[in-house]
């Protein structure tokens, strides 16, 4: 381990607290703070090996800043995303074919209600995550960049979501 490592872990361990109490203040959520906080170390620990600076502390906290308004900026687009999308799925609503016996077109139809249900209850996240594979037909890679999370967070958002689905749809059949 270099020097500047430890120097940027000691800063850091420093000012965790205050550099969560400052990403609260601003977002409200203490998961996303907690998580912006550990990539406010990454990106700290990354420029510290590429070029040491002059004062880490206020380093960290422009970083911290610089998160927040990518968070907030993204957070944005989605919502414009997700209203835009719920616009297209009321157009596009699932109608029963003419070839489905009257019961089976009920089943069918309370099968979505339930399943519109389920997702309704998901966090945004893990919706958007769902709707862009499945409905937009979008790969792991192009939601992760959509969205600004990685792969492996896009392939949790998207299990998770499914599990869940899977799940509603199981409790209300049993």
């Amino acid at each position: 381990m270099n020097p500047s490592s430890l120097g940027t872990e000691s800063v850091f361990s420093d000012s965790r607290d205050e550099i969560f109490a400052f990403l609260m203040r601003r977002l409200r959520c203490p998961e996303t703070a907690a998580d912006l906080v550990q990539e406010t170390y990454l990106r700290l620990h990354q420029s510290e090996r590429r070029s040491p600076a002059d004062n880490p502390r206020a380093l960290a906290f422009r970083i911290a800043a610089n998160l927040v308004v990518d968070y907030l900026r993204k957070q944005t687009a989605k919502s414009r995303y997700e209203s835009a999308h719920d616009d297209e799925a009321l157009a596009s609503e699932t109608v029963p074919g003419p070839d489905l016996a009257p019961e089976q077109a009920v089943s069918l139809g309370q099968t979505m209600d339930r399943l519109k249900a389920a997702l309704s209850e998901l966090p945004v996240d893990s919706r958007t995550a769902l709707l862009l594979s499945s409905a937009d037909g979008l790969t792991y890679v192009q939601i992760a960049e959509r969205l600004g999370v990685s792969e492996r967070m896009v392939a949790k958002r998207i299990a998770q979501a499914l599990k869940h689905c899977r799940d509603r749809l199981d409790d209300e059949t049993t």
